[in-house]
């Protein structure tokens, strides 16, 4: 992991590569978490690293275990913010689908849209309308497109995600 002793700043997210941003700010949220050994909260964190770490927590969990894996693992308002998170950078693709899997868990099991509570129903595992969005969403090539987005957004709006030095 790399470790940095500066803030991130306007000039430091302007040096990095497109291909490598998204990745070198989420290095960076780790590295905040292993020196100050607490949680990161990402409702306190600026917007442009509220991207960073939501969509690279959604990604991976939808990557490792699908959409199912991504609910249990996230309370109600954690997917929520992630998918305003997902309309922002223009991932409407990914939103699309988070949005209709809310629907179907809304639907079908009774999914607390309001709480701060994790959920589960392993149930939820087997839905062949969640495995059908899993197959439009786990891919490395929606993966790709997004972090572009992500990388995007973030070298356009650097002064949303400026953070002080671990």
């Amino acid at each position: 992991m790399i470790r940095y002793p500066q803030p991130i700043t306007r000039e430091w997210v302007q040096q990095i590569s497109d291909i490598d941003l998204p990745r070198l700010l989420w290095e960076y949220l780790l590295g905040w978490y292993d020196v100050h050994r607490s949680d990161i909260n990402p409702w306190e964190l600026p917007i442009g690293l509220r991207i960073v770490h939501d969509y690279t927590v959604f990604d991976g969990d939808v990557l490792n275990g699908g959409i199912v894996q991504f609910f249990e693992n996230h309370t109600p308002r954690e997917v929520h913010e992630t998918l305003r998170l997902l309309r922002r950078i223009g991932a409407v693709e990914s939103a699309e689908v988070l949005a209709k899997a809310i629907e179907v868990f809304i639907r079908k099991y009774d999914w607390p849209t309001e709480s701060d509570e994790r959920w589960r129903d392993r149930k939820a595992y087997g839905d062949p309308e969640l495995q059908s969005l899993d197959k439009l969403r786990c891919n490395e090539e929606s993966s790709a497109r997004d972090y572009d987005l992500v990388s995007a957004y973030c070298r356009s709006h650097p002064e949303e995600c400026i953070f002080p030095a671990l």
